[in-house]
């Protein structure tokens, strides 16, 4: 393993990102706390928990898919692996690389045309366990609930 990666690797808790990862900026934005007053809920794709203001419903999904929605807002979370396709389709987007809750995560921003969405990609241990949180909006005034809604993601492993 090349030395880059090994550091890498040391510094995000010993996840071993892909290289296309790897290479990234880091994400401009950081965690970031939730209101006072938000609700905890959880997912049942890959034992996640994170907040969301109040008012959210939950939506009737596919089994793989769990879906919130309020006011132009949509939260979705699902179950799946970030390998080299899924690098390929994203690549043309904004992407950047943060650690949120002691999780590697890839941001991928979506924001030329509406909705916006940003979508993180909690990469737990690759190459076949990533929790992608994806948060669709409509109004640049929801941007920092989108921020406040990942920044609260906890990516439980084991449901601990």
């Amino acid at each position: 393993m090349p030395l880059g990666l090994l550091l890498i690797a040391a510094l995000i808790g010993g996840v071993v990102l892909p290289d296309e990862v790897a290479r990234l900026h880091a994400c401009p934005e950081e965690a970031t706390a939730a209101p006072d007053g938000w609700l905890s809920v959880s997912a049942s794709q890959g034992n996640v928990r994170f907040l969301l203001p109040p008012g959210f419903d939950r939506l009737p999904t596919e089994a793989n898919e769990d879906i919130w929605a309020k006011d132009g807002l949509r939260v979705s979370v699902r179950h799946d692996q970030l390998d080299s396709e899924a690098l390929q389709a994203v690549s043309h987007d904004g992407r950047c690389q943060t650690v949120i809750r002691d999780v590697p995560v890839m941001i991928v921003k979506k924001i030329k045309y509406q909705p916006h969405s940003y979508i993180a990609w909690f990469l737990r241990s690759l190459p076949d366990d990533a929790v992608v949180v994806s948060v669709s909006f409509a109004k640049w005034d929801d941007l920092a609930v989108v921020r406040h809604i990942l920044g609260s993601v906890e990516a439980v492993v084991d449901g601990s």
